[in-house]
Formats: C-alpha cells, structure tokens, sequence
C-alpha cells in the first residue's frame, strides 16, 4: 500500500509539471466519460430501472404484430387475452387494460379526467395495495354490475381535498354516478397518469373478438418461469391461433417482452440505443486521443524509465507507475465528467416539453444516482486500461544503450509512430460513423421542418372534447352538438373559419380502418388494405388549407340520410387506383354495409408523430359516421391562444357541464410532434462535433510530434536541395494514410450500422450517398488541414537551424 501511495503522490506531481498535457488528457476525457454517464442515467431511468411494483423484473407485456404487414407493437386482440390466459401456463396472471376519457362535473368547474379501464385483477397483479378503500372485486368487472371506480391520490387529494369520507360516496362522472371504492397510492402510475380507474366490465361476447387490436396487456411471469420459456409457449400458442383462425390470425404473432421495455416501445428505445453507441463512440475516440498523448509523452521519458530500469526497478514497477498516472488522469476526467453530466441532465429535463414531462414523469427527476455513480467508476476503470496499458508496456520496453543513443531512438520512434497513427485511424473511422448518424439524423430533421406538411400551421388553434354517452346517446345528439359548437366557434371575433374532426393532425393519434374497393374484394380480412380514418366536418380542408385537387371537398350538404360520400387522399388514389380515377369509384369500410362513394381528392398531408409521411387517407362527413370525442380547429385573424377563453366560453354556452382540454395553437403541436428528432439532431450533431474536435487534435498532435522528431531528417533533405513544397507533400502524404484507412473502415460501419438508424429516419435513407460522402470529404478536409499546418512548419525551418536541432 505504501509503494502505491508513492507511485500516486509521483503521478500528482510528474502531472502538475506537464499542465498542458494533463488538461488535454482529462478535457478529453471528461468529455467521452461525462457524455456516457448522461446517457446512461436517461437510459437507465427509462428503460433498465426496475418498474416501481413488487417483483418488477417479472412483470411483462404483450403485443400483437403482423411482420407480414409491417405492423408491430400493436394492442391485443381480446381473444388473444382469453387464450393467453387459457392456454398457456407461463403466466401466474394476465390483465388488460385500456385508456379513454371521463367528465368530471359536480362540484367545482367540469373537468376531462384521463380514465383508465382494467381487469378486476390489474392491482393485484402489479402488487398495488390503495392508500383508502379497497381494489375491485370480481363482481364489479361483469355487465350490469353497480358503476365503481378508483381515484388516484393526485385527485383525490386536489379536487376532493383529501377527505377520507369520500370512499363510499357517488362522484359524476360523463353525467351518471359512481362509487368510490378506492383511493390509490400517492405516485401510482402505469404507462401513463390516470385520474381515474373503472372495471373494463366487458360481454362474453366481446373476448371472442379476433380481428380487432384494441387492448393492452401486462402479465406476470410464473414462479419457476424465465422469460424464454414464456416466450416458446405464446410462440406455439400463435401458430396454433394462426391454424385454427386462418381468416384472422394469419400471419399475426404475439410478442412477449419485460414490461419495463414494453412500455417504451416505438422510436424512443431506438433512439436511446443510437445516442448510447454515440457516446461510446466519443469515449473511444478521447481514449485514443489520450493514449497518442501518452504513448508521446512516453517517448520523452524513455530515458529516464532505462535509467530506472538500470538502477534496478522491476517492468511491472515501471508499468504500475505509468499506469497510475493513467488512473489519475482517468478519474480527474470521471470527476469533471459527471460535473458535464449533471448540466446536461439538468438541461435535458428543463428543455422537455411539459406534455413530454407529464407522458413521461421520471424525465424530470434524472440525477447522478448510485447506478450512474456504479456506472461510471467501471467506465473509468475501463478506460484506464483501454488507453494506459499499451502506452505504459510501450514505454517500459526499455534497452539502455538503445534508449540513450540516435540511432536507437529512431528505431523506437519509427515504431511508436506506426502506432500513433493506428490510433489516429481508428479515431477517424468511429469519428466517420457517428458524424455519419448526425448527418443523417439531421437530414432527417430539416427534411421534416422544411417538408410542406399538406396544410397550414399558422393561426390554427386546436382544442378538444369528449361528449359522455349519459348526455349524448346516440349518433344524433353528438351530430347536433357538433354543429351547435361550430356555430358558435365561428360567431366568435377573430374567429374566421371553423371545423371539427375525429383527429387533430400531428398528435400522435391514428385511427385507421380496412376498407374494399366495389367489385374487388379481398380474399381474406388480413389482405384488406388500410387506410387512415379521418372523420371531418364541412369547410375542414379549408380551415387546414388542404388543397382539393380533383372533385369537391366534404361540404355541409353531407349529412345524415345523405347519400353517402368520401374524400381520399392523392396517395391513396396512386396506391389502390393505378392509372384510374377513383372519383365516382365506391368503398366500403370493414364491419360497414354502406357503400361510400368517392366524391374528391385531395393533397396528401404529413404525419410526422409517427415517423412517416402517412399517405393513404381516408376521409368521411362526421355526420355521417360519427365520434364522440372530437377536435376542434379555428382559423383565426388573431394570435390562436388568445382565443382559448373565448373558445371554452363558447362551448359551455351549449353545456355548461362539457369542458374542453388541450387547448394549444397548432404551431406547439408541430413542435411537439418534432421533439424527439430536433433532441436526436441536436445531441447527435453536438457529440459528431465533439468528435470531428478530437479526431482532428488527435491528427494534429500525431503529426506536429512526427515532424518534431524528424526536423533533422527534414533539414538534410532540405540542404540536398528537396524543395519546400516536396517536403511538405511528402509529410501530408505520410500522414493521411492512416487518415484514409480511417475513412474506409468508417463508412463500412457506417453502412453495417444504417438498419439502427432507418426507422428514426424521415425521409432520408440510412445509406444516403450524399450524406456519407459529405462526410468522408468533411473529415478528410479536416485531416489534411491539420496535416498540412505542422508540415508547412518544418519546410520553412532554414537547414542549417534543423541540422543544428541535435
């Protein structure tokens, strides 16, 4: 211990007397390390933290996916829940769930809850025990059974105050009462926040659908059970399915996953993977940076270590000093890394969206927790060995007599050279492949910001409403309010068009339904094809300025006991009506009777939320196949939130009991609908910069030192007569050679990795020639530069100064 305690106190001092080397070393690494310690805490907090429930790591989810079709993580055919629970034994229980809305009236303003409808044995199943009350019962989950429900403790305690007489007492929720059996834990939350849960009390009838995708579902695993034994029985369980129900199961599989990876499907677990390998790549590319800088540093000290060496101390000795100098560096590094991570969280945090914070509530309370800390010292412990073992073997391959004569150091330094510039090329290949991701993820980006988007944002205020089934029954008194509301709306000043629609564009929402064309049936329902469902009130394209291309648009006229029309989108029409017109064309949605016949096109619009430009709409009159939860969409003279009272006035005027909720203009919704990739551009593009910086410092370092120790050389062939501009052609040309080695290795791996980054792609493809070209040159350009900068140097040094230099 004492002999290590030496060798740190030598390693602090022999550091202090090199500061420019030892800032160097520790900015780099404070760069790679604090870069991963950030990642890892989002990563961590989202995806690898157990779920709050006992036993977490056991819980998993379900979806339903059809490869065939491109579709996955889809919601689970209701007669897949029964069969899971029936037919398989891997599960100790399976609950489904699913999520909709619910008025709150009585006391205080009306207020749209975020309700929730689980089996009876969803609590059970996660381990929740309520703060008040009890869960439900298996009578409350059966048709006809008295209406229950559970509060969360968030409401509980902000609307009713807290007060513990409320359980057993009736709330009103969508105008009929219910009976609160139960109050939550404070915290309780799965996937999202819930206001409120009910029993999903649903029909014999309604678990022998197959067709229709439309429940979530967590299960436990069971005693003795792993996960790929779960797996294996729902994997035989699908074909089984897939035999016995041809006509609806074809092709469908139901995946199993662990439910803390569940609930991040889609692109955020993608995305979190690519800034993982980002950072990793800015971590290898600072310890090759570093250990160039020690492996020169070495060479400087090759005489002093034979000295040692000659006086008696052991290789390993020599090898554990140079290594604690490296573990010093190292944690110097990890200290001000973590410094560089916490703003970063910080940042990260503060700059999400509101919604994003509420959608996701762990994103507001990241922090350098015992994991990062746990994290962070095997990453560091890593590193020191990643860049000081070959460094210190290198420089402890001491010969005396080689060591302290020309010749000898030549021969040392040819070899050490061949290794620094090894490094260089591999810091240029890991630079290539993550300046590659940016560059297309930022493609990516400016593809979507510039793209037109089929309407326009601008002075569009977007808000919503969910009318209750105790006040609205039937398709007539919604059909009626929806009129009524936009009477009103359109009254309003500053209002100057209004229109209403099942879906407000870029939210995220994506109702979609299997239709036929007349006279060309499918074969089976799985060949169907799809479309996007749109349910939209007259003047609706003109309120968005979709343009009409062909036809008419949906207009007033369109209403029930009409005839029945529909309005497709242009890539709709190119899709299902090659070199035809699809106007006076009919189509018949699955499940429907009516036969809808074709009345325009118009332009195709974006749909950006979910990654893609969603082509094939379809739109119908809302009078004609209505919805009870509908938005609203005001064109307006003014700024579009200055109108949100005045809209909300407007609505209570016809029911005083109907609130309406996210009220926000258009223009947030786009932003919102870009968050993930204006993050994903903008932290790929920072560390692809913090990449090109040490790429291009290690290069520079390499070469400035290759030319320091070859100034005699240079000034001998200067003095033969060499011309300047022969001299430094041949420096550039020696030192772009691993540069270009680099290169070609980069852009395979940058080609090997374009299956990660496609699906976060928008579009763009992950093998754009134009983006890898630009940044092969852009890197290549860089190189050159801090090539030519130390060669251009050592050809004006006068010969007999270089021939002097020794």
């Amino acid at each position: 211990m004492s002999d290590l305690i030496a060798d740190l106190r030598y390693a602090v001092r022999t550091l202090v007397r090199s500061p420019g080397f030892s800032l160097a070393a520790v900015l780099a690494l404070a760069l790679g390390i604090g870069g991963n310690a950030a990642i890892y805490s989002v990563v961590d907090t989202l995806l690898l933290e157990p779920l709050p429930f006992a036993d977490g790591d056991r819980l998993v989810m379900f979806w339903d996916e059809n490869p065939r079709e491109g579709r996955e993580f889809n919601e689970v055919a209701p007669a897949h829940v029964r069969a899971l629970r029936q037919r398989t034994d891997a599960f100790s229980a399976v609950a489904a769930y699913d999520w909709f809305g619910f008025t709150l009236t009585g006391d205080g303003d009306p207020e749209q809850l975020t309700a929730s409808v689980v089996e009876q044995n969803f609590f059970d199943l996660l381990g929740v025990s309520v703060a008040a009350g009890r869960t439900f019962l298996p009578e409350d989950d059966r048709p006809g059974a008295p209406r229950v429900v559970l509060l969360s403790h968030e409401l509980w305690r902000r609307r009713f105050g807290g007060d513990p007489a409320l359980v057993g007492r009736t709330v009103t929720l969508d105008g009929g009462p219910f009976t609160v059996v139960g109050v939550l834990p404070a915290g309780f939350r799965f996937e999202i926040p819930a206001d409120v849960y009910t029993p999903l009390a649903q029909a014999e009838s309604f678990w022998e659908l197959r067709g229709r995708h439309i429940l979530r579902v967590v299960g436990r695993l069971a005693p003795g059970v792993g996960l790929p034994q779960a797996r294996a029985q729902v994997a035989t369980l699908a074909r089984s399915l897939e035999r016995e129900f041809p006509e609806t199961n074809r092709d469908w599989e139901i995946s199993v996953v662990p439910a803390a990876e569940g609930l991040f499907q889609g692109p955020v677990r993608p995305m979190l993977v690519a800034f993982l390998g980002a950072v990793g790549f800015v971590l290898l590319i600072a310890c090759a940076n570093v250990a160039n800088l020690l492996l020169a540093r070495g060479a400087g000290r090759r005489r002093e270590l034979a000295i040692r060496a000659a006086l008696g101390a052991a290789r390993t000795r020599l090898v554990r000093q140079l290594l604690v100098e490296g573990a010093v560096l190292a944690f110097l590094g990890a200290a001000a890394g973590l410094v560089l991570a916490t703003w970063a969280l910080s940042a990260i945090a503060s700059l999400a969206p509101a919604r994003i914070l509420q959608a996701t509530p762990r994103l507001a309370h990241l922090a350098i927790d015992g994991s990062v800390l746990t994290f962070t010292f095997l990453l560091t412990a890593a590193t020191v060995a990643l860049f000081g073992l070959v460094p210190a073997l290198r420089a402890t391959r001491t010969d005396l007599r080689r060591d302290v004569s020309t010749e000898g150091r030549a021969t040392a330094d040819r070899t050490r050279g061949r290794l620094r510039g090894a490094l260089v090329g591999i810091e240029v290949g890991l630079a290539v492949v993550l300046l590659s991701g940016a560059g297309l993820m930022i493609r990516s980006f400016m593809n979507q910001v510039r793209a037109n988007p089929g309407f326009r944002s601008d002075r569009l205020l977007t808000f919503w409403t969910a009318l209750p089934g105790s006040r609205y029954p039937d398709g007539a008194a919604v059909a009626a309010f929806q009129r009524r509301g936009l009477d009103a709306l359109r009254a309003l000043p500053g209002v100057g068009a209004a229109a209403a629609a099942n879906v407000v564009p870029l939210s995220g929402e994506a109702p979609s339904a299997r239709f036929t064309v007349r006279g060309r049936a499918g074969s089976g329902e799985t060949e169907l094809p799809f479309a996007s469902l749109r349910l939209v009130s007259d003047r609706y394209f003109e309120v968005l300025g979709i343009r009409v291309l062909r036809g008419r648009a949906i207009d007033a006229t369109d209403r029930e006991g009409g005839a029945p029309v529909a309005v497709v989108s242009q890539g709709l029409a190119d899709q299902f009506f090659p070199g035809r017109e699809p106007i006076g064309e009919f189509v018949v949605l699955e499940g429907d009777s009516v036969a809808r016949q074709i009345v325009g096109i118009v332009a195709d619009v974006a749909d950006w939320k979910t990654g893609n430009r969603s082509d094939a709409y379809l739109y119908l009159p809302f009078q004609q196949r209505r919805a009870a939860r509908m938005g609203f969409l005001l064109r307006t003279a003014v700024a579009p939130a200055s109108l949100g009272s005045a809209a909300a006035g407007a609505i209570s005027g016809l029911d005083p009991a109907q609130p309406i909720y996210d009220v926000q203009p258009m223009t947030d919704v786009m932003a919102f609908a870009l968050y993930n990739q204006r993050m994903s551009a903008g932290l790929l593009g920072a560390l692809a910069v913090v990449a090109l910086l040490l790429a291009a410092v290690g290069a520079y370092g390499v070469m400035a030192y290759a030319v320091g120790q070859r100034v005699h050389e240079i000034g001998v062939r200067m003095a033969l007569g060499a011309r300047a501009d022969t001299v430094v052609r041949l420096v550039v040309i020696q030192g772009m050679r691993p540069v270009a080695i680099g290169l070609a290795a980069g852009l395979g791996g940058a080609l090997a990795l374009a299956r990660v980054l496609q699906r976060l792609l928008f579009e763009v493809r992950a093998t754009d020639p134009l983006t890898l070209a630009g940044v092969a040159a852009l890197l290549a350009s860089v190189a050159l530069l801090a090539c030519y900068l130390p060669a251009r140097r050592a050809a004006r040094i006068a010969p007999m100064e270089a021939l002097r230099h020794e």
